[in-house]
Protein backbone atom coordinates (compact mmCIF):
# COMPACT_ATOMS: atom_id res chain seq x y z
CA UNK A 1 0.00 0.00 0.00
CA UNK A 2 2.79 2.30 0.85
CA UNK A 3 4.57 4.41 -2.16
CA UNK A 4 7.87 3.37 -0.25
CA UNK A 5 7.38 -0.25 -0.67
CA UNK A 6 5.62 0.41 -4.36
CA UNK A 7 9.18 2.02 -5.30
CA UNK A 8 11.38 -1.13 -4.47
CA UNK A 9 9.25 -3.26 -6.36
CA UNK A 10 9.11 -1.14 -9.30
CA UNK A 11 13.14 -0.45 -8.97
CA UNK A 12 13.75 -3.54 -8.73
CA UNK A 13 11.87 -4.85 -12.44
CA UNK A 14 13.85 -1.43 -13.81
CA UNK A 15 17.07 -3.19 -12.17
CA UNK A 16 16.64 -6.80 -13.63
CA UNK A 17 15.48 -4.92 -17.38
CA UNK A 18 12.12 -4.01 -17.21
CA UNK A 19 11.96 -0.93 -19.86
CA UNK A 20 9.62 2.03 -18.64
CA UNK A 21 8.96 3.27 -21.88
CA UNK A 22 7.78 -0.42 -23.24
CA UNK A 23 5.22 -0.73 -20.45
CA UNK A 24 1.83 0.49 -22.32
CA UNK A 25 -0.86 0.82 -19.34
CA UNK A 26 -0.20 -0.07 -15.31
CA UNK A 27 -3.55 -0.93 -13.45
CA UNK A 28 -4.45 0.00 -10.17
CA UNK A 29 -6.79 0.22 -7.30
CA UNK A 30 -7.07 3.37 -4.99
CA UNK A 31 -4.19 2.92 -3.20
CA UNK A 32 -2.30 5.95 -3.42
CA UNK A 33 1.07 5.34 -2.50
CA UNK A 34 0.77 2.31 -5.32
CA UNK A 35 -0.53 5.13 -7.71
CA UNK A 36 1.86 7.64 -7.00
CA UNK A 37 4.82 5.55 -7.55
CA UNK A 38 3.17 4.37 -10.67
CA UNK A 39 2.58 7.91 -12.14
CA UNK A 40 6.54 8.54 -11.07
CA UNK A 41 8.16 5.80 -13.16
CA UNK A 42 5.36 5.31 -16.22
CA UNK A 43 3.71 8.88 -16.70
CA UNK A 44 0.03 9.06 -15.70
CA UNK A 45 -0.82 7.98 -19.30
CA UNK A 46 -0.19 4.89 -18.80
CA UNK A 47 -2.21 5.04 -15.43
CA UNK A 48 -5.77 2.88 -15.83
CA UNK A 49 -7.50 2.70 -11.99
CA UNK A 50 -9.36 -0.17 -11.94
CA UNK A 51 -12.80 0.89 -12.95
CA UNK A 52 -14.50 -2.05 -10.16
CA UNK A 53 -12.82 -0.50 -7.39
CA UNK A 54 -13.99 2.99 -8.60
CA UNK A 55 -17.61 1.80 -9.19
CA UNK A 56 -17.29 0.37 -5.43
CA UNK A 57 -16.42 4.17 -4.20
CA UNK A 58 -18.83 5.99 -6.43
CA UNK A 59 -21.60 4.10 -5.52
CA UNK A 60 -20.87 4.77 -1.73
CA UNK A 61 -21.44 8.18 -2.08
CA UNK A 62 -24.58 7.73 -3.77
CA UNK A 63 -28.13 7.88 -2.40
CA UNK A 64 -29.27 4.50 -2.07
CA UNK A 65 -32.68 5.37 -4.36
CA UNK A 66 -31.08 6.04 -7.69
CA UNK A 67 -27.62 2.84 -6.36
CA UNK A 68 -29.24 0.52 -8.77
CA UNK A 69 -29.57 3.00 -11.44
CA UNK A 70 -26.34 4.49 -11.53
CA UNK A 71 -24.65 1.08 -11.14
CA UNK A 72 -25.88 0.11 -14.48
CA UNK A 73 -25.94 3.89 -16.14
CA UNK A 74 -21.60 3.30 -14.80
CA UNK A 75 -21.62 0.11 -16.13
CA UNK A 76 -22.31 1.07 -19.40
CA UNK A 77 -20.08 3.94 -19.27
CA UNK A 78 -17.10 1.51 -19.08
CA UNK A 79 -18.55 -0.32 -22.41
CA UNK A 80 -18.66 2.52 -24.58
CA UNK A 81 -17.77 1.78 -28.24
CA UNK A 82 -14.99 4.92 -28.07
CA UNK A 83 -12.89 7.43 -25.37
CA UNK A 84 -14.78 9.79 -26.86
CA UNK A 85 -18.24 8.32 -26.89
CA UNK A 86 -17.26 7.36 -23.52
CA UNK A 87 -16.78 11.40 -22.06
CA UNK A 88 -19.64 11.84 -24.46
CA UNK A 89 -21.61 9.65 -21.80
CA UNK A 90 -19.40 10.77 -18.98
CA UNK A 91 -20.83 14.78 -19.78
CA UNK A 92 -24.76 13.35 -19.65
CA UNK A 93 -23.85 11.82 -16.39
CA UNK A 94 -22.39 14.32 -15.01
CA UNK A 95 -25.30 16.83 -15.67
CA UNK A 96 -28.01 14.32 -15.17
CA UNK A 97 -26.98 13.28 -11.53
CA UNK A 98 -24.34 16.11 -10.68
CA UNK A 99 -27.03 17.60 -8.38
CA UNK A 100 -28.68 14.58 -7.04
CA UNK A 101 -26.01 12.64 -6.24
CA UNK A 102 -23.20 15.27 -5.61
CA UNK A 103 -20.79 13.32 -3.77
CA UNK A 104 -21.16 10.36 -6.46
CA UNK A 105 -20.49 12.65 -9.22
CA UNK A 106 -17.66 14.44 -7.80
CA UNK A 107 -15.72 10.62 -6.90
CA UNK A 108 -16.35 9.86 -10.83
CA UNK A 109 -14.94 12.89 -11.80
CA UNK A 110 -11.68 12.98 -9.21
CA UNK A 111 -10.16 9.84 -11.45
CA UNK A 112 -11.63 10.73 -14.60
CA UNK A 113 -8.95 10.60 -16.76
CA UNK A 114 -7.11 7.60 -14.89
CA UNK A 115 -10.42 5.85 -15.60
CA UNK A 116 -10.30 6.06 -19.22
CA UNK A 117 -6.80 5.54 -20.54
CA UNK A 118 -7.62 1.44 -21.50
CA UNK A 119 -9.51 3.28 -24.47
CA UNK A 120 -5.96 3.71 -25.99
CA UNK A 121 -5.53 0.34 -26.28
CA UNK A 122 -7.22 -2.61 -28.83
CA UNK A 123 -10.54 -3.26 -28.11
CA UNK A 124 -10.14 -7.04 -27.62
CA UNK A 125 -8.16 -5.85 -24.43
CA UNK A 126 -10.70 -3.16 -22.96
CA UNK A 127 -12.76 -5.97 -20.63
CA UNK A 128 -9.64 -7.61 -19.01
CA UNK A 129 -7.03 -4.19 -18.36
CA UNK A 130 -9.72 -2.15 -17.29
CA UNK A 131 -10.07 -3.73 -13.67
CA UNK A 132 -7.58 -5.14 -11.59
CA UNK A 133 -9.45 -9.05 -11.83
CA UNK A 134 -6.88 -10.83 -13.41
CA UNK A 135 -4.26 -10.05 -10.61
CA UNK A 136 -6.30 -10.26 -7.54
CA UNK A 137 -7.33 -13.92 -8.97
CA UNK A 138 -3.63 -14.66 -9.04
CA UNK A 139 -3.37 -13.28 -5.00
CA UNK A 140 -5.93 -15.26 -4.12
CA UNK A 141 -4.77 -18.36 -5.62
CA UNK A 142 -1.46 -17.99 -4.08
CA UNK A 143 -2.72 -17.64 -0.64
CA UNK A 144 -5.08 -20.56 -0.87
CA UNK A 145 -2.56 -22.79 -2.32
CA UNK A 146 -0.03 -21.59 0.68
CA UNK A 147 -2.63 -21.38 3.23
CA UNK A 148 -2.71 -25.38 3.57
CA UNK A 149 1.56 -25.92 3.96
CA UNK A 150 2.63 -25.28 7.70
CA UNK A 151 5.82 -23.60 6.42
CA UNK A 152 7.55 -21.96 3.73
CA UNK A 153 10.80 -22.16 4.94
CA UNK A 154 12.56 -19.46 1.85
CA UNK A 155 11.72 -17.19 -0.37
CA UNK A 156 12.67 -19.88 -3.11
CA UNK A 157 10.15 -21.49 -2.16
CA UNK A 158 7.66 -18.84 -2.17
CA UNK A 159 8.84 -17.62 -5.10
CA UNK A 160 8.37 -21.20 -6.65
CA UNK A 161 4.27 -21.33 -5.49
CA UNK A 162 3.97 -17.83 -7.38
CA UNK A 163 5.50 -18.32 -10.14
CA UNK A 164 3.94 -21.78 -10.85
CA UNK A 165 0.33 -19.78 -9.84
CA UNK A 166 1.46 -17.22 -12.52
CA UNK A 167 2.39 -19.95 -14.88
CA UNK A 168 -1.00 -21.68 -14.30
CA UNK A 169 -2.87 -18.48 -14.77
CA UNK A 170 -1.07 -17.44 -17.93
Amino acid sequence: ESERHFDEVLQSLIRRGLKTESVKLVIADGAKGPIKSIVNHFGREKLQRCVVHKTRNILDKCPKNLYEELKAKLNRLWNQTSRFEAEQYLGRLTKEYGEVARRAIECLLEDRDDLLNYYGMPNSHWKTIRNTNLIERVIHEVRRRTKVMCTIDSDKGCYGILMGVVREQN
